[in-house]
């Protein structure tokens, strides 16, 4: 089995001063814990951690040995410091409610004394809108600086809606009247830009305002412009519920300076 690289995410084991030259040999020792799946980066209040399609998704962690191989039948216990969590046996998570502040909450995994070092979780509001920052806009050249699109939630009756963290929002390209295939990129694609590289990217994750966008790159443009939609999809992690869709016309001009259409 491929030896594993325990890295961000994992504990080691401590050994005392005494042994700290001493390497165990039993295969089934736990040397380290490894989250590998911390799921959806937020947990609807009220409601027990799930997927973007409303499936539950209990957290899943792996105790390694000292060769970094997993450990099969180990026993791991999920827990959390802040009561807003219950963590039910086999990593169920249940949001009890909000947390105050909107502060995120750590979940750790521990194999008898060895603990995991933690990952996040948001308790948010269930997302029921998603509206677009704005429905038409222009740009010249080849790629679009960034779509946006703003993911909202019913809190309080006769309150506005809230935006809702932690959300994933997916992407896709309508060209030329026809849907690019999710993934495709040989068209066009929605993207980031790191360290002066183009990067195909057709998920994000909403931030505290809820917003959530992405820049888009359109190979050849028309002359002396083009038009491509991008549309925004989330889903409200409910089973049996529609996707919300959002949609943003962007216009590609080639020569000119770039102006916001009304």
């Amino acid at each position: 089995m491929r030896r594993r690289v325990i890295a961000a995410m994992i504990a080691t084991v401590a050994v005392s001063a005494a042994a700290c030259t001493e390497v165990s040999t039993d295969p089934n020792a736990v040397a380290a814990i490894q989250f590998d799946n911390a799921g959806y980066p937020s947990v609807v209040a009220g409601d027990s951690l799930r997927d973007s399609l409303g499936i539950l998704l209990p957290l899943s962690a792996i105790a390694l040995n000292n060769d970094g191989d997993p450990i099969e039948g180990a026993e791991i216990v999920y827990s959390s410091p802040d009561t807003v969590l219950r963590m039910d046996p086999g990593g169920v998570v249940f949001a009890r409610g909000l947390n105050p502040g909107g502060a995120a909450t750590r979940v750790f995994a521990t194999v008898g004394s060895l603990q995991s070092q933690s990952v996040s979780l948001l308790t948010v509001s269930r997302a029921d809108t998603m509206t677009a920052v704005v429905e038409a806009d222009t740009t010249s050249g080849q790629i679009f600086d960034e779509a946006a699109f703003n993911v909202r939630g019913d809190t309080v009756a006769s309150t506005p809606r809230a935006p809702i963290p932690g959300w994933l929002v997916s992407f896709q390209l309508r060209y030329r009247g026809a849907l690019l295939p999710a993934g495709d990129s040989s068209v066009a694609y929605p993207m980031v830009t790191a360290a002066n590289r183009r990067i195909p990217m057709f998920v994000d994750t909403t931030d505290a305002q809820g917003r959530a966008g992405r820049q888009v790159f359109l190979r050849s443009p028309r002359l002396p412009e083009d038009t491509i939609y991008l549309i925004a999809r989330t889903h409200r992690r409910k089973q049996g519920t529609t996707p919300l869709t959002a949609e943003t016309r962007l216009i590609f001009r080639q020569g000119g300076s770039p102006s916001r259409v009304p």
